[in-house]
Formats: structure tokens, C-alpha cells, sequence
């Protein structure tokens, strides 16, 4: 998102496939999920996050070495980074569930949850970074003596930053990965006994049906895939919104934009982590659920009042927004390692697990990862026809059909809220 400027600039992107560029990697990363689950199924775990890390390294090489003008390319080459990714974003749910203390579960998951906003922090902040070391102006966005792109840097920082990772995998012994030795041997043996691929297909179905009708892992699924679609809305949006909706400071919004993505969702799931397990945690008895979902309604509420408010009042600056976006982000992150935790204790049995987490991963890859930035895209392409101001404009560059298209897909929290009213209710 740091970087959405330039590159919108460097390859003449429209709205659309600005979408299409932020959204892809998650439906590679839903395609991907599944397949992934089969493999945790009959292989070492070590030996597929190995590999599947090593062959992602590549995939960044190659997104960040794409020439100028190949679009397609750069689109191809994320939907591949997002298949690379599914391995570690399916299995590591599982193993905070296999391997926390029970009194300590809610907070192990908070430190998951972390590790995304760090992670964006990280990214965001080499971003801006990478844009400070333009050597002048209009020298078209070229660093190092005007050889390199700028928007190139931080993504070959991240293949560096991925070597010590997958040293760190491949050091591991593999008992402190494998979550269900004894299950993924009996999958190999079924394998290796060929029964009929349809009663392969069969089972198959028959785990996803088990799964699906438990109704605490469908709604906990659900509302996150709505909260996640505004959270996306707001990583990938909201830098251009504040820039070029709002025509603040490039630097003064790229500086705050960091600081509110360090602190509220860290700050956010720890505080959430520690009250949920003071409360007694996510799991017991119909009683103690419902004390638990109420407070994440609660969270759930607050966060998007917040997000409502965002995109109106324009008066008063630019840090109305960082404030209205540091409460979106802090309350979402109070109520996300909950829910996290209870979709993946109400997956029914150990052996579902892994398949539990894949189908949790595939829904809200595609229905809030993918399709926030891709309908947002085409929502504001079709406003930039419809708004008399934005006949001007480039196409992808109208400020009035950015705000407005940013605006509406924060509304989605609106129905997260609603849905968290339901699990709260219904759960009893």
C-alpha cells in the first residue's frame, strides 16, 4: 500500500487493476489453502514449509524485477507469492491450538495476530523509505544513480529479510512442527492403500460438512471475513485516500500511517488477549461463551463506529482520520485472537483441524482479502464515470471516486456488527 502511488504511476494502473494487484495474492493464497491441507496430510510439515518458503523467495524475485508496462506479469506473479503463502498461513492457527497453555491460549494467539500488523509495519515503513531515496522529483521514481525503480527496494529487502526464516524451518527438529504425526501417517497409509478417488472425494466432503455445521466455527468465520474487509479496505486504500483524496502530506501521512499500524493492533490484541483470558477464555461452558462473544460484540461495535465516521467531516485534517483509523485498528485488534481461537476450538475433532483452518483460510482469503480491493477498485472506476469532477482526471487517479469508494467499503463492519450480534445471541 506504501507503494500504490508509484506503482500505479510506473505501470499506468486503473482503479480496477490497482484492485486486481492488491486482491490477488489472497486468491492465490485461497487456491492454495486447500491443496496445502492434502499435503500436511502425507508429507513432513518441515519438508512443506521448507519448500513452499524457498519457492516464494523466487516469486518475490520475480515480482520485483517485472519491467515497466508488464501488468499482467505483476499480477501473475503475486497470485503465485499468495500460493506460496498458504502453507504457513493454514498451519500456524493449528499449531498455537496443538501447542499453547490452555490458560494462556487467548494471549498465544494475540502474538499470532501480532506478527501481521508488525509485519505490515515493516513492509510499510521500507515503502516509505524507498520513495525517500528518490534522487529528485521527477527523475520517475528511480533510485541508486537513476538504475532501479524505488518501488523495487523493498521487496528485494523482503527476499534477504526470508533467508534467515527458512534457515530457521530448516533447523528445526521435526517434532516441534509436526501437530498430528499419528494422523498424517494413517492419511499416508490410506493413500498408500488407493482407495477409489471418488470415496477419496467423498470423505473429503464429508469432513467440510462436519466442520461447516458447527455453528460457532461458521460465524466466527463469517465475521471475520467481514472484519478483515475492512481492515484490508484500510491497508490498501488508505494511504491513497489520505494522499490523493485528501491531498495531505505524502511524507506526514506515510510517517502516521506507520505509527498507527505499530501500535493500535499490537496494543489492541494484547489488551484483548489478557481481558478475554481474565474473563475465562473462549472455551467452557454456554455461559462463559456468551460472556466472551459479548465482549467482542462490544469491540466489534466501537471499532466501527469509528470506521463509519472516517471518510466524513474533511474539516478537520488529516488527524481526525488517523485517530478515527488508530480505533478501528485497535478495537479490531482487541476482538480478532478470540474469534481466531474460537473458530479453531470449535473445529469438532483433532484430525479436522488442519482442514478446519484451510477452509477458515479460503473464505476470508477470497471474501475479504481478494474482494475488498477488487470491487472497491471497480466501484470507484465506475464513480469516476458517473462524477462530473473526475472527467478531468486520469483514469485510477480521481479523488472524489477514491473517498467515495474507500468510504463505502468500510461499511462493511456495519454488517460484521450485525453478524456478531447473531453469535452472540444464537451461541446461547
Amino acid at each position: 500500500p506504501a507503494l500504490l502511488v508509484p506503482l500505479a504511476s510506473a505501470f499506468k494502473l486503473t482503479f480496477p487493476e490497482q484492485g486486481y494487484l492488491g486482491g490477488i495474492v489472497y486468491f492465490g493464497i485461497a487456491v492454495g489453502a486447500p491443496i496445502t491441507s492434502e499435503f500436511f496430510k502425507c508429507a513432513n510439515p518441515k519438508h512443506v514449509l521448507s519448500w513452499t518458503l524457498l519457492i516464494n523467495m523466487g516469486s518475490l524475485l520475480v515480482f520485483a524485477s517485472v519491467p515497466a508496462g508488464w501488468t499482467q506479469t505483476l499480477i501473475g506473479t503475486r497470485f503465485l507469492i499468495g500460493f506460496t503463502q498458504a502453507t504457513f498461513s493454514v498451519y500456524v492457527p493449528v499449531w498455537v491450538d496443538r501447542f499453547a497453555p490452555k490458560d494462556k491460549a487467548t494471549r498465544w494467539f494475540s502474538w499470532l495476530q501480532i506478527t501481521v500488523p508488525v509485519g505490515i509495519m515493516v513492509g510499510y515503513l521500507l515503502g516509505w523509505i524507498a520513495i525517500g531515496l528518490q534522487t529528485a522529483p521527477n527523475n520517475g521514481g528511480q533510485c541508486l544513480g537513476g538504475t532501479v525503480g524505488c518501488w523495487r527496494l523493498p521487496f528485494f529487502f523482503q527476499v534477504l529479510l526470508t533467508v534467515p526464516v527458512c534457515c530457521a524451518v530448516v533447523s528445526l527438529p521435526s517434532a516441534q512442527l509436526d501437530v498430528e504425526a499419528a494422523n498424517r501417517r494413517r492419511d499416508a497409509a490410506a493413500i498408500a492403500d488407493a482407495t477409489p478417488f471418488f470415496q477419496s472425494v467423498r470423505n473429503y466432503c464429508a469432513d467440510v460438512a462436519t466442520i461447516l455445521r458447527s455453528f460457532y466455527f461458521t460465524m466466527c468465520v463469517v465475521v471475520l471475513t467481514c472484519m478483515y474487509f475492512v481492515l484490508m479496505s484500510i491497508q490498501y486504500w488508505g494511504t491513497d485516500f489520505m494522499i490523493q483524496g485528501r491531498s495531505y502530506s505524502e511524507h506526514t501521512t506515510m510517517l502516521l500511517f506507520v505509527m498507527v499500524s505499530a501500535t493500535a493492533p499490537i496494543i489492541g490484541a494484547i489488551l484483548g488477549g489478557i481481558l478475554v483470558d481474565k474473563l475465562g477464555g473462549f472455551e467452557g461452558s454456554v455461559v462463559q461463551r456468551s460472556k466472551c462473544t459479548g465482549a467482542i460484540f462490544v469491540f466489534n461495535f466501537v471499532g466501527t463506529v469509528f470506521a463509519v465516521l472516517t471518510t466524513y467531516f474533511p474539516d478537520l485534517g488529516i488527524w481526525f482520520v488517523v485517530m478515527c483509523l488508530w480505533f478501528v485498528l485497535f478495537f479490531g485488534g482487541m476482538a480478532v485472537p478470540a474469534l481466531t481461537g474460537m473458530y479453531t476450538a470449535a473445529i469438532p475433532e483433532a484430525r479436522l483441524k488442519i482442514l478446519g483452518s484451510s477452509i477458515m483460510l479460503v473464505v476470508t482469503s477470497i471474501g475479504s482479502y481478494c474482494l475488498s480491493p477488487i470491487l472497491a477498485g471497480y466501484l470507484m472506476s465506475r464513480l469516476s464515470k458517473e462524477i462530473p469532477e473526475c472527467k478531468s482526471f486520469d483514469p485510477g487517479t480521481c479523488p472524489q471516486a477514491l473517498e467515495q469508494g474507500f468510504r463505502w467499503s468500510l461499511f462493511m463492519g456495519i454488517v460484521a456488527v450485525f453478524l456478531m450480534a447473531v453469535l452472540w445471541v444464537g451461541g446461547g
